[in-house]
């Protein structure tokens, strides 16, 4: 799901920044421009330099942002299920670590106030 949402970032700030670096670009790579939009051909160059390393670009396109939401609906759906069945097993656990404390306390019980009369 990070990953999801990571790309999905990525994205639209690769849409964001596409036309100032492509207008970069035609200008010759004219100093000027680049420092009046330093910050979005920064941003837009590592963000290409992401999907590179990520093997898109060549011959893998970019996923569209409507199947990136729609695979982050199904994830979160599968996390909302596995999440009610961690819930009841968290409180199975609770219940059987209490029942264990109380059979400790009650096997153990009369010993350990034993050993406390001794250490008197």
């Amino acid at each position: 799901m990070a990953e999801i949402t990571e790309l999905q970032k990525h994205i639209g700030t690769y849409g964001k920044t596409r036309d100032i670096y492509a207008k970069y670009k035609a200008s010759g790579w004219d100093q000027d421009f680049f420092d009046m939009y330093a910050t979005d051909i920064i941003l837009h160059k590592a963000v290409k330099k992401h999907f590179d390393e990520l093997g898109y670009g060549k011959g893998k396109k970019l996923p569209s942002i409507n199947s990136l939401k729609q695979e982050y609906a199904v994830l979160l759906t599968e996390k909302k299920k596995l999440y009610s069945g961690w819930q009841e097993l968290k409180e199975n656990r609770k219940s059987l670590l209490t029942a264990k404390s109380n059979a400790d306390r009650i096997l153990n019980g009369p010993q350990t106030r034993q050993s406390r009369c001794d250490a008197r």
